[in-house]
């Protein structure tokens, strides 16, 4: 069950249940607030999109085998999700959601954490301490930034600054 909470009353606003099964790994909302989307822990590490407001599910699929560990919401309707061993860009229209593969060209692909829009390009954090941007489902050059697994943060004043650390 997912609860999303008026912290100030301390009283829960909206109860979505349903769908996931098992354990719920991740929640994030979307840049306007409207939507609520989770991860969950079961063998395809599945998502739930959800007009939380409202108690209701959008749409749900499959995302991968390997684990989740992070999420990045571009638009109301675009979002990325990162993990073990992948990348995708995610579509939603109306009640259906899709999904393409990031492709990692001639670099070797490692395990993703985190994933941030600046703009139309997705910075992801890297397991190995290297920031990745990527322009629709290619990667550009890593940039060094970190001796290992790092977290990155958009600065709400600069659309041109991303924090990293690591």
């Amino acid at each position: 069950d997912i609860y999303v909470w008026n912290i100030e009353t301390q009283t829960k606003i909206s109860h979505l249940t349903g769908f996931h099964k098992g354990s719920i790994k991740l929640l994030k909302f979307s840049p306007d607030g409207d939507k609520l989307i989770s991860f969950g822990q079961d063998d395809d590490n599945s998502l739930a999109i959800y007009d939380w407001e409202n108690s209701k599910l959008i749409s749900t699929s499959k995302v991968d085998k390997s684990a989740v560990l992070g999420i990045g919401w571009k638009s109301e309707s675009e979002f990325v999700s990162v993990g073990q061993k992948h990348i995708k860009m995610w579509n939603l229209r109306s009640s259906s959601v899709s999904s393409k593969r990031g492709a990692w060209g001639k670099l070797k692909a490692e395990p993703l954490l985190e994933a941030v829009f600046r703009g139309n390009i997705c910075f992801t954090a890297g397991w190995k301490g290297k920031i990745y941007p990527w322009n629709g489902t290619s990667v550009g050059k890593g940039i060094d930034a970190h001796d290992c697994c790092m977290s990155l943060a958009p600065c709400p004043k600069d659309g041109s600054i991303l924090y990293s650390g690591g």
